[in-house]
């Protein structure tokens, strides 16, 4: 018998794969639970909704490994911080292309992924005021919410870029952070 914390994980991994796959529209519970080894009952009482998995899909692989603020508090100054945000996003985001494409995609036409994608928008960038709140604090006339708005959509901008254009090569998102390196 598979235990609680296991079928959660497998049930995430398979809609990972699911979802990337098939988007968030077309995947069924039905073929997660398949995938996952469990049965369908098993993803309702872990997560209640589709929605609920595809929002926790993503957060688990698309947004938590970077906002843990104990870390990230360990990292150093605001300057280091924020490179090392921009640094593991981009890791994260180009290891996770599948879903995160499929975010982006399925946020033009569903209106409820939209929601989730502002949400986690949200939280990602709270994560990164606070790191600019403690190393630009001092400043007046930096808006550190339009600044981490700014460095956000630089970061996401750049890697649906690399993912689309056909001149991109893998990593060039990485620019990114010598620019920025040389801005801030």
């Amino acid at each position: 018998m598979m235990q609680k914390g296991n079928a959660r994980q497998e049930i995430l991994s398979a809609a990972k794969e699911i979802f990337s796959d098939k988007g968030y529209a077309r995947a069924t519970t039905k073929e997660i639970s398949n995938a996952a080894g469990v049965a369908e009952i098993t993803v309702f009482r872990q997560f209640e909704t589709k929605a609920n998995l595809f929002y926790e899909t993503i957060l688990n692989y698309l947004i938590n490994p970077m906002l843990n603020q104990e870390e990230l508090d360990k990292q150093g100054n605001g300057r280091e911080v924020i490179l090392n945000i921009m640094e593991e996003r981009i890791s994260t985001l180009q290891n996770n292309r599948a879903l995160f494409m499929t975010v982006i995609n399925e946020a033009q036409y569903n209106d409820e992924v939209k929601n989730m994608l502002k949400k986690i928008y949200v939280k990602v960038s709270n994560v990164i005021i606070l790191s600019l709140e403690s190393e630009y604090k001092g400043f007046k006339g930096i808006e550190i919410e339009n600044v981490a708005r700014v460095l956000l959509s630089t970061i996401v901008g750049g890697i649906i870029l690399e993912f689309v254009s056909p001149d991109k090569e893998p990593g060039d998102s990485y620019k990114l952070i010598e620019i920025v390196s040389s801005i801030i």
